[in-house]
């Protein structure tokens, strides 16, 4: 075998300044052009995902609702009304399967001064008993809220809560 012999070409190149192109202001141009283009596309980016979630938020009810019933301290329950809201809303576990997508199950909720759950039961079923099942666990589940704001004079008072199987599944 004829052994394998590397020979570099050790000739000077000298380039012609009149032949380089200068292309620097070119390469910056395109570089600029294509970060603006980038930005414009996350800021479109932005502004739909931001349109998507307003347009949710907007059209999509939450999975609980608590009717606040009327009375001499409800601007101080309606944040309490939040809390109570928040905590059985949290504890609901939905069904995994359900023969009315659209099941709405009222229940009767009465806590005391102190946060615990003194009663609690449906008053209106949905009619679903997978769904209304999963409900009546979550009462059964929910023994204690919080304690009345500061300044509640009431030892008790009852909430109405409807538990919305498809704002649930929506919302997740």
């Amino acid at each position: 075998k004829p052994k394998h012999e590397v020979k570099p070409d050790l000739t000077k190149v000298v380039l012609d300044p009149k032949k380089v192109v200068d292309d620097t202001k070119a390469a910056e141009a395109a570089a600029a052009a294509k970060a603006k283009a980038e930005a414009k596309q996350r800021e479109q980016t932005r502004k739909a995902f931001q349109a998507a979630m307003n347009n949710i938020k907007n059209k999509a009810s939450s999975a609980t609702e608590v009717e606040m019933p009327i009375g001499d301290s409800s601007v101080s329950f309606a944040n309490y009304a939040s809390v109570v809201k928040s905590k059985y809303e949290g504890a609901w576990i939905e069904p995994d399967s359900a023969d009315n997508d659209d099941a709405v199950v009222k229940v009767s909720v009465t806590i005391a001064n102190d946060g615990h759950v003194t009663t609690s039961s449906i008053v209106n079923p949905s009619g679903d008993s997978k769904v209304d099942k999963s409900v009546q666990r979550t009462l059964d589940r929910v023994d204690f809220v919080a304690p009345f704001p500061e300044g509640a004079k009431e030892k008790e008072r009852t909430f109405i809560i409807n538990f919305n199987l498809k704002a649930k599944r929506l919302n997740g």
